[in-house]
């Protein structure tokens, strides 16, 4: 199975909201210019919802003041939110209040009018880079999920700090932790092991802060502590996470339940 990739050479589409007629006709002309597909023009927050969800722009230049109830800020924060499109704020509205409204919707760039050519192809371009970027990751651990969740033995990941970044479906039915409640969370507050003998804790090796790397481990005689407080026979082993330079950045933990 290859990992998912993104088309990165169509013509990007934006829809652009600017509630000045001759404004938002200088826009159109400017995008056109830089060969950017101009999918809609309009005036209104609200049409500027509607139309997003119904053309799917791969961006959203958008005037912070806009006509109708609904403005640029509210319109945008729906439409990155909702419908998962970046949206750029052109305007000409720079009083502090108004951009710390913005930045809590955390646009994917902005541009202070008046713009020239340079300044506004940049911001576009860095916000659909920066777009094209987090999509390609998103799809990436998901099929990275996808493959993990077909396994048997549980899988959880971690970064170099030992903090959760990865929860596998499998993993969650045998901690009894949920994935979402589980990220983020240190290893050891959620994958909990005792000797079977002794019943002292067993906590799994983990690269410090320091990116000390570990030894992979395999321990036969521990049971598994899940979130009610189970305990049940399992195996488990761990192993390093490097980077393309052999840096340890993670680790991998993987557990097996015991007939």
């Amino acid at each position: 199975m290859n990992p998912p990739t993104l088309n990165r050479h169509k013509k990007a589409t934006i829809l652009v909201a600017e509630d000045e007629a001759i404004v938002r006709a200088d826009m159109e002309d400017y995008l056109k210019s830089f060969g950017y597909r101009v999918v809609a023009s309009v005036a209104s927050g609200e049409e500027a919802k509607r139309l997003a969800a119904k053309l799917s722009p791969d961006l959203v230049l958008m005037d912070i003041v806009l006509d109708g109830k609904v403005d640029g800020i509210e319109a945008g924060k729906y439409i990155q939110s909702k419908l998962g499109i970046p949206v750029v704020f052109a305007t000409a509205h720079g009083d502090e209040h108004t951009f710390e409204r913005a930045k809590l919707n955390d646009p994917f760039g902005y541009v202070l009018k008046p713009f020239n050519d340079r300044e506004l192809r940049t911001a576009i371009e860095i916000a659909l880079f920066r777009h094209r970027t987090e999509e390609e990751l998103r799809r990436h651990r998901q099929w990275l999920k996808a493959i993990l969740d077909s396994m048997e033995e549980a899988v959880v990941v971690t970064d170099k700090w030992g903090f959760i970044t990865l929860f596998s479906e499998r993993a969650a039915a045998l901690t009894g932790w949920k994935a979402q409640k589980a990220l983020g969370k240190p290893l050891g507050e959620v994958v909990q092991f005792l000797d079977r003998l002794n019943r002292a804790p067993v906590a799994p090796p983990l690269p410090g802060a320091a990116l000390q790397p570990i030894v992979k481990r395999i321990a036969e005689q521990v049971l598994l502590v899940t979130a009610k407080g189970l305990e049940m026979p399992v195996q488990f082993s761990i192993a390093p996470m490097a980077d393309s330079d052999g840096q340890v950045n993670g680790a991998i933990l993987k557990i097996g339940q015991e007939p």
